[in-house]
Order: C-alpha cells, then sequence, then structure tokens
C-alpha cells in the first residue's frame, strides 16, 4: 500500500476531525512538543491579550483573534504530522488506517477506502 501511495496510484487524507495527542505521540514524537504549545499558545495569548486589553490598551484587543488562527495552526500541524507519519511508516499507516484516522483514495478508479467501511462489507 505504501509503495502505491508512493508511485501517486493512491491517495492519503485525514478523516478525523478529532486531534487525539496521544496518537499523535504515538505516530509522531517529535511533533508534539510543536503541537502541544501551539495549543497553549492558542488559548494563553487571547487570554493575555483581553486582561491586557483592559489594563494598558484597548488595541491588545485584537488579540483575541489569534484564538482562529491559533486553532488553524494546531490543526495543520496535527494533520501534517499525522499524514507525514502515515507515509514514511508502513506501521503508523496501518494504525492510522484502523483508528480511522485517515482515509485512502485510489486515484485510478475514484474509490475511497476507509476501514469502517470494509469492516462492514466483509
Amino acid at each position: 500500500m505504501q509503495a502505491a501511495v508512493q508511485a501517486r496510484q493512491f491517495s492519503i487524507a485525514r478523516f478525523a476531525f478529532v486531534q487525539e495527542p496521544q496518537i499523535l505521540e504515538l505516530v509522531a514524537p517529535s511533533s508534539t512538543r510543536l503541537h502541544n504549545i501551539s495549543t497553549v499558545a492558542t488559548f494563553l495569548i487571547p487570554l493575555a491579550s483581553l486582561i491586557l486589553s483592559f489594563a494598558v490598551s484597548g488595541w491588545f484587543a485584537f488579540g483575541h483573534l489569534y484564538f482562529i488562527v491559533g486553532t488553524r495552526v494546531t490543526s495543520n500541524i496535527w494533520a501534517s504530522s499525522i499524514l507525514r507519519a502515515a507515509y514514511h511508516s508502513e506501521e503508523a499507516f496501518c494504525f492510522l488506517f484502523y483508528c480511522s484516522k485517515i482515509n485512502c483514495y485510489d486515484l485510478t478508479t475514484r474509490s475511497e477506502y476507509e476501514w469502517q467501511l470494509i469492516k462492514k462489507a466483509s
């Protein structure tokens, strides 16, 4: 399967919308720290900007917009780490496919493969 993905016969896509730090720690431990820092910053920067907007200047109120940007950044870090792990490791690919964190698409027949559909068919 990994050879088919590298030969561009199959495509891998992120399937799960829920970010689970335990999954990231299992398949991509090097990205866990960056994900944790990004998650903390997503909540602390808007909180600090709210406090500073009352104490110093109202211009700091625009810092709450970082929550929107931060959630997008954190989601992109998680997705790229998961997809990179699935692309580079057969074990990670099998684990993520079984946990329904990724889907496979056959680019030649335009069909979709996900673990839940395969399990129901058999």
